[in-house]
């Protein structure tokens, strides 16, 4: 099962009692240890805090990497390197250092500490693993465990690992465990989204739907939303509405509804289907309520494949943006003046055919 969230606090704590009690060891990643050592290389981090637990030290793990590319002029850069895992006894004392060390399960991570925390049963099976960097993790655990955890301890979200998951029953667990991410895709997202309002701490809301047309009241009730992305098929309109959601720092917006890299690329939110592109001509969403310019803290901006023409004055009010993507619009102008004016707005691209959408390889998009 995918742990879906990044358990903390006490559902961390809860997790890791319940780990030390059914495992025999854990494991924390050490330092990378090239083979190849250059001048410019950080130093090997030391943790001094692992002698705390060096009485219930078990063994260590070397996994090595052969790793390499040839140069410019030819020579081969060897980039191998060996990985450590430090395995430790599961017991009531490691458990109350892991609980202190850190309140999270991706609170393991370098160079602050060991990362990747791990546990195993008796026969080295792996019974949780984690990888702190990727914001990724897993338990192997039966579906009745899966239901005894999500009474026993919140704040533990464990989904299965598939592709598709129903939008209503992704609502509910995000409810139950307050997860702060919500993702919708696929059928039900609609439905879904229309009772979103009934989780006001999401700070992240991505929604993939192509029967998605307008854009729900309820959306706007969710005032301490950080990022939002919405890729449909035809979105009818951006209502004044977005105007409410002051605490944006990123926002995305796109008539191409495909569910995202991590979900398997080019997959139709419809299902195996394959999918189709309305021509931007076709296109409803024409334009953007003068509302848009009350996002004051939003950083970034994608408006991506639409039928939007032109910009409101209000717009220039973005005086925080740092990155814009205004292609495979129609905007009648390509270098609107009135960007010239925000004094933070370092990267635009605002082409109209950014040949994604266009040529001999991609008619396979339309209708």
């Amino acid at each position: 099962m995918l742990i879906y969230n990044d358990p903390k606090g006490e559902a961390y704590r809860k997790l890791i009692d319940y780990m030390s009690a059914r495992a025999a060891t854990f494991s924390l990643k050490g330092p990378r240890i090239t083979k190849v050592r250059h001048p410019e290389d950080p130093p090997l981090p030391e943790w001094p805090i692992l002698e705390q637990i060096q009485p219930y030290f078990a063994h260590e793990e070397v996994y090595h990497c052969e790793n390499g590319y040839e140069d410019d002029e030819g020579i081969y850069q060897d980039c191998s390197y060996d990985d450590l895992f430090w395995h430790y006894r599961c017991c009531p004392e490691t458990a109350d250092f892991l609980k202190a060390t850190t309140s999270h399960l991706f609170g393991w991570i370098h160079p602050e500490l060991p990362e990747d925390l791990c546990f195993w049963d008796d026969d080295g099976n792996c019974l949780i693993h984690s990888m702190s960097h990727e914001d990724t993790a897993g338990m192997d655990a039966t579906p009745e465990e899966a239901e005894r955890l999500y009474r026993e301890i919140p704040g533990v979200f464990l989904i299965p690992h598939t592709p598709f998951r129903d939008p209503l029953q992704m609502l509910e667990l995000t409810r139950h465990h307050r997860y702060d991410l919500l993702e919708l895709m696929g059928p039900g997202a609609a439905e879904a989204l229309e009772r979103v309002g009934e989780l006001p701490w999401l700070r992240t809301l991505e929604v993939h739907d192509e029967t998605l047309e307008h854009l729900p009241d309820a959306l706007f009730e969710v005032e301490r939303l950080r990022s939002l992305i919405l890729c449909m098929r035809n979105l009818n309109s951006i209502p004044a509405g977005i105007g409410r959601l002051r605490n944006l720092r990123g926002l995305e917006i796109s008539n191409v509804p495909l569910l995202p890299h991590s979900a398997r690329s080019h997959r139709s939110t419809a299902g195996p289907e394959g999918w189709k592109l309305l021509p931007k001509e076709q296109l409803s969403l024409t334009s953007l309520p003068p509302e848009i310019g009350q996002l004051k803290r939003l950083r970034s901006l994608s408006i991506h494949y639409t039928g939007l023409r032109e910009l409101p004055e209000e717009f220039a009010d973005l005086r925080n943006l740092r990155t814009l993507n205004l292609s495979d619009n129609l905007l009648i102008d390509e270098q609107p003046e009135l960007l010239r004016s925000m004094p933070k707005l370092k990267s635009v691209y605002t082409v109209r055919d950014s040949g994604i959408y266009s040529g001999p390889y991609s008619s396979h998009y339309f209708d």
